[in-house]
């Protein structure tokens, strides 16, 4: 999740997050933040060179050196101290993922996207900076903000509101803006996009209770950025737009899964097993689009073979395959022609 976000310096993320002038004077809030895991913190202790997380056992303990240098000590002597400490927004950061594994969707939205804390800075800066801002955005309140319904495809820029006013979700902005505002709008659109793309790319899987009858199964990754689908973020249900609707507004949705929660997906084992396999790591690729069930299959050949299905039988491809979405839950059943054509449909590409 935080491949294209560089972290900030303590001085940095205090002054975005608290929009305090001083580090100093934003400390107290800062702290606060990290002990409610809305902030995550890496840093080189001094036994390593490699940037770690910070234990969230050890913030209490902790206290900042150097605000410029971006240096953490103990407020006790014997604790560890930090070096060259790095803050990401808990949904950009490294280690994103198991801090959403066993989230409710509902809980993680509102926590790290329309509750994240540069988002609600940068969203007070705008409405001081433009008298206009609250009428722009309150056009749309109707149609988006009362339903609570947010599109899985967005693709245009969204501003929020003060996330406490249960009556003042996102709205929609159209025309030109001033800085402030486009900053509120730019942070949105980042944390939405890094909110659904490990969904997308299936390194974190969603299990929702289907509408239909049914045990609890794994939603499929093109679900994400498909654009007839929804998130009810006030109820945490995926929904898609009605078709057959008869009577819209008011019937415009239905609901396709229920309580919807995450999961961290199997872990690649492909970095641990290369040296002992001898093996070159590469990386899946879709070619042509692919179909719903051939997107479960896709899934699972990049679990499954993550070094590529070179030199394995047939038949051992597809006993492997059945085995992976039976256990995972995204599919009971899949032919072999559908195996098939998903493997004629996707590339595996050995990295140089």
């Amino acid at each position: 999740m935080a491949q294209d976000f560089v972290g900030w310096t303590l001085a940095e993320a205090i002054e975005r997050v608290t929009g305090a002038k001083r580090p100093e004077d934003g400390a107290d809030r800062f702290w606060t933040m990290v002990q409610e895991n809305r902030l995550r913190l890496f840093g080189r202790p001094a036994s390593r060179a490699e940037p770690q997380p910070i234990p969230a056992a050890e913030i209490a303990s902790l206290e900042i050196r150097d605000y410029e240098g971006s240096e953490l000590a103990g407020v006790d002597p014997r604790s560890p101290a930090y070096r060259t400490v790095v803050c990401f927004p808990t949904i950009h950061s490294p280690d994103a993922i198991n801090v959403l594994d066993r989230m409710s969707i509902r809980e993680a939205f509102q926590k790290f996207v329309l509750d994240d804390p540069e988002l609600v800075v940068a969203h007070a800066k705008a409405r001081k900076s433009d008298a206009q801002y609250d009428s722009i955005v309150r056009l749309f309140h109707h149609a988006m903000v009362q339903s609570g319904k947010w599109p899985l495809n967005l693709r245009r820029s969204w501003v929020v509101r003060d996330p406490k006013d249960r009556d003042s979700w996102p709205y929609l902005i159209d025309g030109p803006v001033n800085r402030y505002v486009a900053r509120a709008q730019q942070i949105l659109f980042e944390r939405q996009l890094a909110f659904f793309a490990p969904l997308v790319a299936g390194r974190l899987i969603a299990v929702g209770d289907p509408a239909r009858r049914g045990d609890a199964e794994a939603i499929l990754s093109t679900i994400w950025s498909h654009q007839s689908y929804y998130l009810d973020f006030w109820k945490g249900d995926v929904i898609q737009i009605d078709e057959n609707s008869q009577n819209p507004p008011t019937d415009m949705f239905k609901c396709r899964w229920r309580a919807v929660q995450f999961r961290r997906a199997a872990p690649d084992l492909a970095d641990g097993l290369q040296p002992a396999l001898g093996k070159a790591r590469g990386e899946w690729t879709v070619v042509i689009e692919l179909t719903e069930g051939e997107d479960a299959v896709f899934r699972a050949l990049q679990t499954e073979f993550p070094f590529g299905t070179r030199g394995e039988p047939k038949g051992a491809i597809n006993d492997r395959v059945r085995a992976f979405l039976a256990a995972s839950g995204l599919r009971k059943t899949i032919s072999d022609s559908t195996i098939k054509r998903c493997r004629s449909k996707v590339r595996f590409s050995e990295f140089n």
